[in-house]
C-alpha cells in the first residue's frame, strides 16, 4: 500500500494537465448531465379550419377558389396562416 502511494506522490503534474484534467472531466459530466429523454413539444394544437362561403351551384368543370383559414383556439406559438387553392383544368367565364 505504501508503495502505491510513493507511487501516486511522485507523480508531477503540469497546470495545464491539471487544468486540462479537469476542463474534459466538467465537459463530460456537463454533456452527460444535460441530456433528459423528456421532450416538451407540443405536437398537437388546438385550431379550427373556417371555410370562405362560395356558390351553391358549381357546375362540372367550372373553376372555382377555395379559401380556407386556419384559427388557433387560446394562445400558440404558431401564428393564424391562410391558404388558397384554385383548379386550372375548368373552363374560365
Amino acid at each position: 500500500m505504501t508503495n502505491i502511494l510513493n507511487k501516486i506522490s511522485a507523480i508531477r503534474v503540469t497546470p495545464a494537465q491539471f487544468f486540462g484534467f479537469w476542463a474534459i472531466l466538467f465537459a463530460l459530466v456537463f454533456t452527460l448531465s444535460s441530456c433528459d429523454d423528456d421532450l416538451d413539444v407540443q405536437q398537437s394544437y388546438p385550431f379550427t379550419v373556417e371555410v370562405m362561403p362560395y356558390a351553391d351551384k358549381i357546375a362540372n368543370g367550372d373553376t372555382v377558389e377555395l379559401r380556407m383559414t386556419i384559427v388557433p383556439e387560446g394562445t400558440t406559438p404558431i401564428p393564424s396562416t391562410q391558404s388558397a387553392t384554385s383548379s386550372m383544368r375548368g373552363k374560365a367565364r
